[in-house]
C-alpha cells in the first residue's frame, strides 16, 4: 500500500519493473519516464490516480505497458506515440477520456491495443490501418462514435477485435473479409444497421461472433461457420430476418446460439444434431415446425429457449433425456404432449 516513490525515477539501469496487484495508491511518478533502459512496465491492478505523464514518452525501450484496472483520468498523452519499440499497451478499465491521440499510429509494432472500459470519445481513428503487426484490439465500453473505419480490414494479423458497447453507426465494412486470422469479432450494443456481410461467413477460423444490440437487419451470412470453428453466435435484438443459414447444420462446434427477439422464420431442427450445444435461445422470432427428436442427443444441453414461437405438434419424448438442463422453455408455443424422463 502507499504510493510509488519518486526514487525509482534514478534506477536508470532498470529493465524490468513489476508492481501489479497491490494497493498503491497516490499518483502516478513523473519520474518514471526517466528509466530510458525500462523494457517493461506492470502496474497493473491497483488504486493509482491522476493523469499519465508526457514524461512517459521518454521509455524509449519500452516493450510492453500495463496500467489496466486502475483509477487513472485525463487524456491519453500523445507522447506515448515516442515509444517505437512498443508491441503490447494496455489501459483499461481507468477513467480515461478524450480522443485517441493520432501519434499512436505511429507505433509500427504495436501487436496489443487495449483501451476498453473508458470514457474515451470521438471516432475509431483510421490510421491503426497502418498498425500491421495487431493482433488484438480492445475499445469495448467506451463512447466511441461515428463509422467502423475501413482500414481496420487492413489488419490482416488481426486475431480479436472488441468494438462493443459505444455508439457506432452504419454498416459493417465488408472488407472484414480480408481478416483472414480473426477468431472474436464483437460488435455488440451499438447502433449498427444494413446487413451483416457475407465475407464474415467466409472467416475459416472465427470461433466467437457477437452482433447483440444493433438495428442489423435480413439474412445472417449464409457461409457462417465455413471453417468449422464456430463455437459462439450471439445476434439477439436485432431485426434479422428468413431463416437460420443452412451451413449451421455442419457446425458441430457450436456451443452457445442467442438470436431472441428477431424475425428469424423457418426450423431449427437442424440444431438438434449438435453434441456440443450447452446454451440455445430463440425466443420471439418467427419460428415453426415439430421439433425433431434429435434434440435428445444434445446431452450438454444446460438451457433451452425456444418460446414465443409458432412450433407445433407434441414435445419429442427424447427431450427427457436432457439430464443437464436447468432452463426449458417452450411457453407460447402450439405444442402438445408430456416430457418423459429417461
Amino acid at each position: 500500500m502507499g504510493s510509488i516513490p519518486p526514487t525509482f525515477g534514478n534506477l536508470t539501469k532498470l529493465t524490468t519493473l513489476y508492481l501489479y496487484r497491490n494497493q498503491f495508491s497516490g499518483y502516478l511518478p513523473r519520474e518514471l519516464g526517466y528509466l530510458v533502459n525500462l523494457q517493461m512496465l506492470d502496474l497493473s491492478t491497483n488504486k493509482l490516480m491522476g493523469s499519465i505523464h508526457d514524461s512517459f514518452g521518454g521509455l524509449i525501450s519500452l516493450i510492453g505497458m500495463y496500467l489496466w484496472d486502475n483509477q487513472l483520468s485525463w487524456k491519453v498523452p500523445p507522447e506515448l506515440g515516442y515509444l517505437v519499440n512498443l508491441e503490447d499497451l494496455e489501459l483499461n478499465k481507468n477513467q480515461l477520456s478524450g480522443c485517441i491521440p493520432r501519434e499512436l499510429g505511429k507505433l509500427a509494432n504495436l501487436k496489443a491495443l487495449n483501451l476498453g472500459k473508458n470514457n474515451l470519445v470521438g471516432s475509431i481513428p483510421n490510421f491503426f490501418g497502418n498498425s500491421s503487426k495487431l493482433t488484438t484490439m480492445f475499445l469495448a465500453d467506451n463512447q466511441f462514435s461515428g463509422y467502423i473505419p475501413q482500414e481496420i480490414g487492413f489488419l490482416v494479423n488481426l486475431q480479436r477485435l472488441d468494438v462493443s458497447t459505444n455508439k457506432l453507426i452504419g454498416s459493417i465494412p465488408d472488407i472484414f473479409g480480408n481478416l483472414t486470422k480473426l477468431t472474436t469479432l464483437q460488435l455488440s450494443y451499438n447502433q449498427l444497421f444494413g446487413q451483416a456481410p457475407r465475407e464474415i461467413g467466409t472467416l475459416m477460423d472465427l470461433e466467437l461472433l457477437q452482433l447483440d444490440g444493433n438495428n442489423i437487419s435480413g439474412h445472417l451470412p449464409p457461409e457462417l461457420c465455413a471453417g468449422g470453428w464456430l463455437k459462439n453466435l450471439t445476434a439477439s435484438d436485432n431485426n434479422l430476418n428468413g431463416q437460420l443459414p443452412s451451413s449451421l447444420i455442419h457446425c458441430r462446434s457450436l456451443v452457445r446460439v442467442c438470436l431472441e427477439r428477431n424475425q428469424i422464420e423457418g426450423y431449427i431442427s437442424a440444431l438438434g444434431v449438435h453434441p456440443n450445444l450447452v446454451y440455445m435461445d430463440m425466443i420471439s422470432n418467427k419460428l415453426f415446425g415439430q421439433l425433431s427428436y434429435t434434440w435428445g442427443q444434445c446431452r450438454n444441453l444446460l438451457m433451452l429457449r425456444i418460446s414465443n414461437n409458432n412450433h407445433t405438434g407434441r414435445i419429442p419424448a427424447s427431450m427427457g433425456r436432457l439430464s443437464q438442463i436447468g432452463l426449458l422453455d417452450l411457453s407460447s408455443d402450439k405444442l402438445e404432449g408430456n416430457i418423459h424422463c429417461w
